[in-house]
């Protein structure tokens, strides 16, 4: 069973040296630190120290402006090629894309300033391909060649911790469902009346490290299967959901693209 491996501090790009080989870009990315507090100054310069390990591997990076954290956008062109190191992928994979893409905030009923969406933490596990679609990187897994999964902070959540962008519906049933959410997602809460459904509030699950086998684009939506590689914890600060580590599992199903549509989302790491 694959299983996924901490990268360390985002800052260490040590550990990210074996990513590097096989990858080429000509992607131009201008990162923009003007005066900041002291309160946002820690979180900022992990996001940059992030995002220069990114660059250097192709992955498209926004450009970010720090003064009130306004939206800014920056076109970028980037062309990426990973050879496969493994014998069941002899060829390049190459993708070029040129898109417009921004971080910044969304509304809020919060009056406190709010960082945007930011990476803060790497994870190694094996992928064969990163893809652009609809504002999103995907990815789609193999044993071929290394790859990034990548932690985000919602901007909404105040503690600045690291969570998935994701919300799960299987369509099989409330009671599969809510068996597999608490089962294998470590997910569980009982303060929800309705015991049917305790484990489907509106609200992203953070369950991390996965392995994607199979990755496909039907009509705007992902369609896609995973395999659990092993449980980090829900709030990577405590070891609650120690007991699903490295159980396994496959499924199949369809995430929409549109997170802002109320519906499912997959993964999302960078919004457009």
């Amino acid at each position: 069973m694959a299983s996924s491996t901490s990268l360390g501090n985002v800052g260490d790009t040590t550990a990210l040296t074996p990513l590097l080989r096989g990858a080429t870009t000509t992607t131009t990315v201008q990162l923009k630190q003007t005066d900041s507090n002291s309160q946002d100054q820690q979180k900022f310069q992990k996001y940059l120290n992030t995002a220069q390990a990114l660059h250097q591997m192709g992955v498209i990076v926004p450009e970010l402006s720090q003064g009130g954290w306004q939206s800014q956008t920056a076109r970028h062109s980037s062309t990426r090629g990973l050879q496969s190191a493994g014998a069941n992928r002899g060829a390049s994979l190459a993708a070029r894309t040129t898109t417009t893409v921004g971080v910044g905030r969304r509304d809020s009923t919060s009056t406190t300033l709010e960082l945007p969406n930011v990476i803060t933490q790497l994870y190694h596990t094996s992928t064969s391909q990163l893809a652009y679609l609809n504002g999103q990187i995907v990815v789609m897994g193999s044993n071929a060649v290394p790859s990034l999964w990548y932690w985000v902070v919602d901007e909404r959540t105040t503690s600045g911790r690291a969570t998935w962008w994701a919300k799960t519906h299987l369509n099989f049933g409330t009671e599969v469902q809510k068996n597999f959410v608490e089962n294998q997602l470590g997910f569980k809460s009982e303060d929800n009346s309705n015991t049917s459904l305790t484990n489907f509030k509106s609200q992203g699950l953070t369950q991390p490290a996965y392995l994607i086998s199979g990755l496909d684009v039907v009509a705007d939506h992902l369609v896609f299967a995973a395999f659990k590689a092993g449980a980090v914890g829900y709030d990577m600060t405590t070891d609650s959901n120690a007991s699903t580590y490295n159980q396994a599992l496959t499924w199949s199903t369809t995430a929409g693209l549109d997170s802002d549509g109320g519906t499912t989302t997959w993964w999302r790491i960078l919004r457009g």
